[in-house]
């Protein structure tokens, strides 16, 4: 499992609730860093959020050209 999670880390993926699946992938938006957020069951990559906002803070996809 640790070599897993390693793996993942090297990747830029970042487990956020192994029992949901839930992982964030880190992306830069005009120079801002957002989280990509995608969990088990989503058919695609659809939300992302500010990193301080967490899960309760996703918004849809495409991002805003300002932010």
């Amino acid at each position: 499992m640790k070599d897993a999670l390693a793996e993942l880390d090297r990747q830029g993926i970042v487990l956020r609730d192994p029992d949901r699946g839930l992982i964030d992938f880190t992306a830069l938006h005009g120079g801002r860093e957002v989280l990509l957020c995608w969990q088990l069951g989503e058919d695609e990559l659809a939300w992302w959020h500010f990193p301080e906002d967490g899960f309760a803070g996703r918004r849809p996809l495409p991002l805003p050209p300002e932010l």
